[in-house]
């Protein structure tokens, strides 16, 4: 073979090589569009909507189930029982979908068990935020006190969601240059990259910061997200919640050590100073009361760096 021929050969290979992963990597985009969709249209139904959707899930893979068996009984006896027959496809399809369904339901349940956990934290943290001053002592001392009750919070906050599996929390907040950086974060020994930063309007933690919207990103792995628009009681047990797509607004870094990401917006009388971000190590983790969980312990933070802006 002919040194011409070679490079000839290397050249189609990288250029077949490059459409393949442009192709997947177009097919990807595609996909995590409809999933998000498919996660948007699922928060927006309300919760009768829900257990109907869950009921006729069970049912589905209960037919199923019983499809099945008749089906291995005329195998055995070979006689007809039923005179009618799904493609194979069909039927697989019809148990992926009614599973899946149910184990979304099965998670949003378990969710709904985080809020009597969060309670019982934020009683404690209530009195903690009430209680605190900052009039006396050096600004060291101040800023250590902040410091402390961030980190309790924070602390508190993690085991609200300890059944997701891994969780990491920051909170990033703007330097100088206006810039968001990581300011906080639990557990102490988890690792950030140090030079991540965001601009505003960039990324889950930017958009968040720039819009006063919760950015929820289901998987980071399609790139996309979902901004949720709470109104201003989020208190209510169902207060009034609205999805809207957040298309590319994932920023990839290194390192990634989970697949799911919340930012929620920190505000104060003066607007929005932060972000608080929870990184999940499973896709899609959250529902609607998860966000207003999140919505109540960004409020949380709000009030402490207030008082301290204000006994500045």
């Amino acid at each position: 073979m002919s040194t011409r021929t070679a490079f000839h050969r290397a050249r189609q290979y990288s250029r077949r090589r490059r459409l393949v992963t442009q192709a997947a990597s177009g097919m990807t985009k595609h996909l995590g569009l409809i999933l998000t969709h498919a996660y948007m249209g699922w928060l927006g139904l309300s919760m009768p909507a829900r257990e109907l959707v869950t009921s006729s899930s069970s049912v589905a893979l209960v037919l199923a189930a019983i499809l099945f068996l008749l089906e291995v009984v005329a195998a055995i006896f070979q006689k007809h029982i039923i005179n009618f027959h799904f493609p194979w496809w069909i039927q697989g399809l019809i148990v992926l979908l009614a599973f899946v369904m149910l184990r979304h339901r099965y998670h949003e349940l378990k969710s709904l068990q985080r809020k009597p956990i969060f309670t019982s934290k934020m009683n404690a943290l209530l009195r903690d935020v009430t209680s605190m001053e900052f009039q006396t002592g050096t600004t060291a001392d101040k800023d250590q006190r902040l410091d402390q009750f961030i980190t309790s919070l924070l602390t508190a906050f993690r085991t609200v969601f300890e059944d997701t599996g891994t969780v990491q929390l920051n909170v990033m907040l703007p330097g100088p240059d206006g810039l968001l950086r990581i300011r906080y974060q639990h557990p102490p020994g988890i690792r950030y990259n140090p030079r991540l930063t965001f601009k505003r309007g960039e990324g889950g933690s930017g958009v968040a910061f720039e819009t006063d919207s919760i950015v929820y990103i289901p998987r980071i792995g399609f790139r996309h997200g979902i901004l949720v628009s709470m109104s201003p009681d989020a208190w209510r047990s169902r207060p009034d919640i609205t999805y809207t797509l957040a298309e590319s607004v994932y920023v990839p870094t290194r390192p990634e050590p989970y697949k799911a990401v919340l930012c929620v917006p920190i505000r104060t009388e003066v607007g929005v100073v932060g972000v608080l971000n929870l990184d999940i190590g499973r896709s899609n983790p959250f529902t609607d009361s998860d966000f207003q969980t999140a919505e109540v312990a960004a409020g949380f933070l709000g009030m402490a760096i207030e008082r301290r802006r204000l006994e500045r």
